[in-house]
């Protein structure tokens, strides 16, 4: 497909559905242009397609992707295509917004013995189960719509090391506080924990981002979520290392603080929130 410049930024909007994304969640009509692509043809997409080929885009023809529960479709061999798509369309400075649901927050309902039970109910008031969550929408796959399977999943922890191994320079990752759901941003160049946390905010803020445990004046709290940030290629025999715990940020200071790798020399003194002290491997995360 040929992309027209009509001077605004390029937002291409994968596995649309029906919707249009222009207006929510930090995408100004104003300043941006939706070009809606999903391998259903009834819901009149601009582009026929799927994640994993994406032949009529063009390279590095769209500064941002917006992706709402699609990964999840995929089986796991699936996942380094389509994110090798994510990055070869994107320009040098774009970015990919993204959000899942998150099994570690529907694991704990499974655990209470709550698979067939509503965790939550859809604006249209349908109740949607672990069940759905987990292995994709029952109803929508009875009246016909088998693609709507759930293939893989993710936790923090995984969504991150996937991302960061495709190639991304930065990720931020925040956990939904009981809406069973990962939130994510991640951009192709290496950004500042700055910059990297403003563009979170621009587009997972919901009127401004707080750490749970202020609002409700605790020091920290079992369900604690806050946004971790990974802004460094991470070697893949390094990913191993992160603790699940913390590459999630739970139990943390309301301080920002950096984080080290275990046992791993010179990790002693940062020298900043994202460089690892120890020059050689720059492996650490720096949480906010």
């Amino acid at each position: 497909m040929s992309i027209q410049d009509s001077g605004k930024k390029k937002l291409l909007h994968i596995g649309c559905g029906p919707q249009h994304i222009l207006g929510k969640h930090g995408f100004d009509p104003e300043e941006w242009e939706e070009i809606r692509l999903d391998v259903e043809a009834s819901v009149q997409p601009d582009i026929i397609g799927t994640m994993t080929d994406m032949k009529d885009v063009a390279t590095g023809s769209v500064n941002a992707i917006f992706s709402s529960h699609n990964l999840e479709h995929l089986v796991p061999h699936e996942l380094p295509v389509a994110m090798s798509e994510f990055l070869r369309v994107l320009e040098d400075d774009g970015y990919l917004v993204v959000t899942l649901p998150d099994l570690q927050q529907v694991a704990r309902l499974v655990a209470q013995d709550k698979l067939d039970e509503p965790a939550y109910h859809t604006g249209a008031g349908l109740p949607i189960c672990p069940m759905d969550i987990l292995y994709g929408w029952r109803l929508a796959m009875a009246n016909g719509q088998p693609y709507m399977a759930h293939r893989m999943g993710f936790t923090a922890r995984t969504l991150q090391k996937a991302l960061m191994q495709a190639g991304f320079g930065s990720v931020a990752i925040k956990r939904g506080n009981g809406d069973f759901a990962l939130y994510a941003v991640a951009s192709k160049p290496k950004l500042t924990s700055e910059a990297l946390l403003e563009l979170f905010n621009r587009h997972w803020s919901w009127g401004g981002y707080q750490h749970p445990c202020r609002q409700k004046r605790r020091a920290s709290s079992k369900y604690c979520r806050t946004i971790g940030m990974f802004s460094q290629k991470i070697p893949r025999k390094a990913l191993s290392l992160y603790p699940q715990e913390k590459s999630v940020g739970r139990f943390l200071s309301r301080r920002r603080r950096a984080l080290f790798i275990p046992g791993h020399a010179g990790h002693d003194q940062p020298e900043n929130k994202l460089e690892c002290a120890c020059r050689s491997q720059k492996i650490c995360a720096a949480i906010i």
